[in-house]
């Protein structure tokens, strides 16, 4: 992150936890625990609100104001942390009569959003090699193969940051590569999805793209308008070698066939999955689609392993488990039919540089037999 993203990012979230504890004043001074119970649940209501507002709708409101809302999230985050912390000292104290002064609980208030705010922003520039180790009796050879998605060059983190994980997995002396999507976004600029396609390019392994739902710039419209034609993005993958994958399969071994998905998101029409040519039986298929949300999809294809990205696994406590509770997959490993499915936590994430949702992650999967002592599936 540049120190001008910082600055406007602080900047925002010090002045909405400045609004929101002035009209908090007069609550803590004198209100009963039950009424502080009653108001940190309300304002844990509203931080769920507005994560679900900026990451999981697609308006004017949440693209122009996404600072803004990102900013009264960790400004009622942290705060709802504070008066938990407030209520269990009351609570222990058993001295319901006697609050602690406004003034230690605005230092309480001010510490846990700082706190929270700290952790959430260098998390959200922190990227892991997570290892993912993959079984199955249709292999003969092994495979050593990264996933990565949800890049979002421009948006989240800075162009450096971008570049030191493409030269990371560069590193990772992989059989290949494949590109799950949201590699770029709408904020994304001409120069920076060139260099980046560039820089893959650059890879001595095969690389493989499939689309998302940002990389076309569809809602250019709702951010500063498109920066690049999908003809020029088209482009700079064919120059650089990058095979994309929409809507068909290849192999890649005589054991090994990978299948790629066109985005369902991005209104173009891709073709239905049974009308997709029919590939070698007793092969390894191995699918990626962007999201993971095509389930019926993921069922009639009958691969052995889907890779997704799209959700960030949240990127905002608690939207993970609101994702899992209402039947979204949104991170890890998950059944459907016959194939597993893998959903990646994301390379960045989306918008401003914020995340309390699993860390920023690219995934290093090696395919084999099976060991017999081992599950199908190792994920550690």
């Amino acid at each position: 992150m540049t120190t001008l993203q910082f600055t406007k990012w602080f900047f925002f979230v010090a002045l909405t936890f400045i609004a929101l504890t002035s009209l908090q004043y007069p609550i803590r001074k004198r209100v009963s625990l039950t009424a502080r119970i009653i108001l940190v649940l309300i304002k844990f209501a509203l931080a769920c609100a507005i994560a679900a507002i900026v990451m999981a709708t697609n308006t004017w409101m949440a693209w122009r104001g996404s600072f803004f809302f990102g900013a009264l999230y960790v400004a009622l985050m942290g705060d709802t942390i504070a008066s938990i912390l407030i209520c269990l000292y009351l609570i222990v104290r058993s001295a319901l009569h006697q609050n602690p002064s406004v003034k230690n609980q605005l230092l309480i208030s001010a510490i846990c959003t700082l706190l929270f705010f700290l952790y959430g922003t260098i998390n959200m520039q922190i990227v892991r090699a997570r290892p993912i180790g993959v079984e199955s009796e249709k292999l003969i050879n092994t495979y050593r193969v990264v996933f990565v998605a949800d890049l979002h060059v421009g948006s989240s983190q800075s162009l450096e940051t971008s570049k030191e994980i493409i030269r990371k997995i560069q590193n990772e002396n992989a059989d290949f590569v494949i590109l799950g999507g949201d590699i770029t976004d709408e904020y994304t600029t001409k120069e920076e999805m060139e260099e980046i396609y560039n820089m893959f390019g650059d890879f001595d392994t095969p690389t493989y793209f499939v689309y998302g739902n940002h990389d076309r710039q569809p809602n250019a419209h709702l951010a500063n308008g498109p920066t690049y034609t999908e003809e020029e993005l088209a482009h700079a993958l064919e120059k650089n070698g990058i095979i994309v994958l929409d809507d068909k399969w290849i192999p890649i071994a005589e054991d090994f066939i990978l299948m790629g998905r066109d985005d369902i998101s991005t209104g173009v029409d891709r073709i239905p999955i049974e009308e997709i040519p029919p590939r070698p039986e007793g092969k390894y298929v191995l699918l990626v689609d962007h999201s993971p949300y095509i389930v019926d999809d993921t069922v009639k294809s009958r691969a052995d392993l889907q890779l997704s990205g799209h959700t960030h696994a949240g990127q905002l406590f608690p939207l993970q488990y609101l994702y899992n509770i209402t039947g979204f997959d949104a991170y890890g490993f998950y059944l459907h039919g016959y194939t597993d499915t893998f959903v990646s936590a994301g390379a960045s994430g989306w918008s401003f540089p914020f995340r309390t949702e699993e860390h920023c992650e690219y995934n290093v999967i090696t395919f084999s037999q099976p060991n017999n002592h081992a599950p199908k599936i190792e994920n550690p």
